[in-house]
Formats: C-alpha cells, sequence, structure tokens
C-alpha cells in the first residue's frame, strides 16, 4: 500500500512538472512570436506622430537628493519619417526656443539661442545623407518617445533576436486586472547598446506588450530600473503617462533618475513647411 501511494505521489509530481513545463513552453513561444511584431508596430505608428515631453532630471548621493542636480526641459516632438524636428524649450511655459534639430527632405539644420534675449542661430547645416543622419543618432528625445518597446535606448526586437538572448523565467501574472508577462533573462551581446545581466522586464501583452517595466544590470557595478505610467486604455489603447529610469552605481552611492512626462500625442501627417529653415 505505501508502495503504491509513493509510485501515485512521484507520478502526479512528474506530471505537475511536465504540464508546467509545456505551459512555460507555450508561452515562451507566444512571447518571441508575438511580442517582436507588436513592438514593430509601435514603431510604425510613429512615422507620423507628434509629442510634447517634459524631462526632469536629478540625483541622489547616499539616499539624500542633490539640489544641484536637478534639471527641467521641454521638448516638442514631430515627424512624418524620414522628417523629425526636435525643439528644446526650458521648463517654463512662455520661454523661447533654445535648440532645434531638423532634418527635411533635402538638408538637415541645427537651431542654437544662447541667452533668453537672443536670436536663433544656424549652427548644423548639411545635405550629405551621414550629417542627416547624424541628427537622430545619440538624441534623447528618441529614448523618450520609445519607451514602450525600448530598454535604455536599446531596441527590444534586437535584443529578443540577438543569438546572446536567453530566456531564464517566464510567469504570467495578473496586477490590477491587467495581465503581465514577466520575462527574466541574460544577453550579454557586444554588439547591442549595453549587456543585459540578471535582466527582468514586465510587459503588457493585450497593448501590444508594451514595456511596463525594467530591471537589469549592465555591468555588475551599474544597475538599471524602468517604470512606464500608461494612461487608462481608450479604445483598446493605451498612451504613455509617464516614463522613470534610474541608474544606479552602489561603489558610489550615487543614484541618477531621469523622467519623461508626456502631452499632448497625436498621430497623422505633419506639414512639411516643420522641417524647413
Amino acid at each position: 500500500m505505501r508502495q503504491s501511494i509513493r509510485f501515485f505521489i512521484l507520478f502526479a509530481s512528474c506530471f505537475i512538472h511536465q504540464s508546467f513545463g509545456w505551459a512555460n513552453d507555450a508561452l515562451r513561444a507566444r512571447f518571441l512570436n508575438e511580442a517582436p511584431e507588436a513592438w514593430e508596430r509601435m514603431v510604425a505608428s510613429q512615422n507620423q506622430f507628434q509629442v510634447e515631453v517634459r524631462e526632469t532630471r536629478w540625483g541622489t548621493l547616499n539616499g539624500e537628493e542633490v539640489d544641484s542636480s536637478k534639471s527641467e526641459i521641454r521638448m516638442k516632438l514631430k515627424m512624418n519619417l524620414p522628417m523629425f524636428a526636435i525643439e528644446t524649450f526650458s521648463y517654463k511655459s512662455d520661454s523661447p526656443l533654445r535648440f532645434a534639430f531638423v532634418r527635411g527632405k533635402n538638408y538637415a539644420f541645427e537651431l542654437t539661442r544662447k541667452r533668453r534675449e537672443s536670436p536663433l542661430l544656424v549652427t548644423r547645416l548639411g545635405k550629405d545623407d551621414a550629417t542627416r543622419e547624424s541628427f537622430k543618432e545619440g538624441n534623447y528625445a528618441w529614448r523618450a518617445i520609445g519607451a514602450s518597446y525600448e530598454l535604455w535606448g536599446q531596441s527590444l526586437i534586437a535584443l529578443v533576436k540577438s543569438p546572446q538572448f536567453r530566456i531564464d523565467q517566464i510567469e504570467e501574472l495578473n496586477e490590477n486586472g491587467f495581465d503581465i508577462i514577466r520575462v527574466r533573462f541574460d544577453c550579454r551581446d557586444k554588439n547591442l547598446v549595453m549587456q543585459f545581466i540578471d535582466a527582468k522586464i514586465d510587459l503588457l501583452p493585450q497593448f501590444d506588450w508594451a514595456l511596463k517595466s525594467a530591471d537589469f544590470k549592465a555591468t555588475e557595478q551599474i544597475h538599471m530600473e524602468i517604470d512606464n505610467e500608461y494612461h487608462e486604455p481608450q479604445n483598446g489603447k493605451i498612451e504613455l503617462k509617464s516614463y522613470l529610469r534610474s541608474k544606479h552605481v552602489p561603489v558610489e552611492k550615487v543614484k541618477t533618475f531621469i523622467r519623461f512626462d508626456y502631452d499632448g500625442v497625436a498621430y497623422g501627417p505633419i506639414s512639411d513647411s516643420n522641417f524647413t529653415l
């Protein structure tokens, strides 16, 4: 009798383990099949797009906020790709334009105002492809609008397609009535923007697998976190409300924060006049 009971327990244990494994494999396959396509749709939706973003930066030392580290700016982004315009202002609503990076059909240019009362000056102008492309590379505004489908400037599409991408665990959760897919992974691909060590991301599969939060190490000494907040769903869609990211260097006891708040999101064609001198 005892032998039969032991056999039943062993059989049941194996069955549960195998069933969990099948469910896990199915969820893994669903993630790898659905998420990259959804992220592609999000990228494409911003081909004709405009938004106003408020950026706030601050830092802490030993857990105490450092007053001198705080800064605020506003940015207006207009895109009718491959054309785009990024305008930067001081945080005050009545402040004049400070900088502008614009890529038009035939040329790209940069405008700069040194002081509030100074006129805008053309500080860069170029027609060649390299100059025009350089206006996009490294610009923080792109990281602001890519918060739902990027990790600190790294495309999630390229990340999951990397040969070095390894899923350690994947599970389905429910928080406040929303399904969340949590993926724990590791990716140490030198061709990416950075390394992703002991990484965890939470995704919203019902909303094009938008990124909800992330937690990872870029190196053994640098800890990164991301927390996205979305507006209430409208017609089955969600829009970013805010994007908060932090970088922590425990050895130096320093933590830096960048927060983006979004307003005036609109989709559709934008006049070419927004991308000319």
